[in-house]
């Protein structure tokens, strides 16, 4: 993910709008320097707030750090195709109402409906989850998340989010229920064959009309072959 442009305002200290373009910046190393108190994790962790609607240094939802009626933070960022991000507070409500848009980088095509629980779906769904973005060394202010400071368990379960055990784990998945309905079918076709080869052996034995005799015979054959090729072919395909 590379974040292109954050727009603030409304967020901490920053009553009016706040601009970091790093398109504008240029190729290079980038340091944001300030006093305490300055805004500067505020910026550096805004395009964590505005994916995951939490500043991860700060305690509770975004809209507690946010005042006035129309705090947003807005996002261009790149993620193999263009996206923007949007997300709206009024926080002079009583209770603060937050909305939030994912659209394509052209800003023409809505990708969420306003709703927050949409919007973190589709931010997970091509993001990642919070912790995962968080696993990264320096990710924020004291280190939070760093992947070497957590317990094995998570360690685990990022990993597995990471490489997506779970997605390979319902293949696998599929696979076997697969491979279990293909046993059957050709369990089924082995015993139309075995059938088969027992009514032309009876045959052989029958006090039979010759011509009845050599048709019942022929459409046995018939039945036979056709039963051992689709056997042939399960067996082939499905290995």
């Amino acid at each position: 993910m590379r974040v292109n442009k954050i727009t603030m305002k409304g967020i901490t200290r920053f009553d009016d709008e706040v601009v970091l373009d790093f398109d504008s910046l240029g190729p290079g190393l980038v340091a944001l320097a300030g006093k305490n108190g300055a805004g500067k994790t505020t910026c550096l962790e805004a395009a964590f707030a505005g994916l995951h609607l939490e500043y991860p240094t700060r305690p509770g939802p975004l809209h507690q750090v946010c005042h006035g009626k129309d705090a947003r933070i807005e996002l261009e960022l790149h993620n193999g195709a263009p996206l923007r991000a949007v997300v709206a507070v009024d926080a002079v409500l009583k209770t603060p109402k937050t909305e939030a848009f994912l659209f394509n980088g052209d800003g023409s095509e809505p990708i969420t409906d306003g709703k927050v629980g949409s919007y973190r779906d589709a931010i997970v769904e091509r993001f990642g989850s919070p912790r995962l973005m968080l696993s990264a060394a320096l990710s924020c202010q004291n280190r939070r998340g760093e992947f070497l400071s957590l317990s094995k368990a998570d360690r685990k379960d990022l990993l597995a989010e990471i490489l997506d055990t779970g997605g390979l784990q319902d293949i696998a998945t599929a696979a076997r229920e697969s491979a279990k309905a293909l046993e059957v079918e050709i369990t089924a076709a082995q015993a139309r064959v075995d059938a088969a080869m027992g009514e032309l052996d009876r045959l052989k034995f029958e006090d039979t009309d010759a011509d009845d005799l050599r048709t019942q015979k022929e459409r046995l054959e018939v039945r036979i072959a056709e039963d051992r090729e689709a056997l042939e072919e399960f067996r082939e395909k499905h290995g």
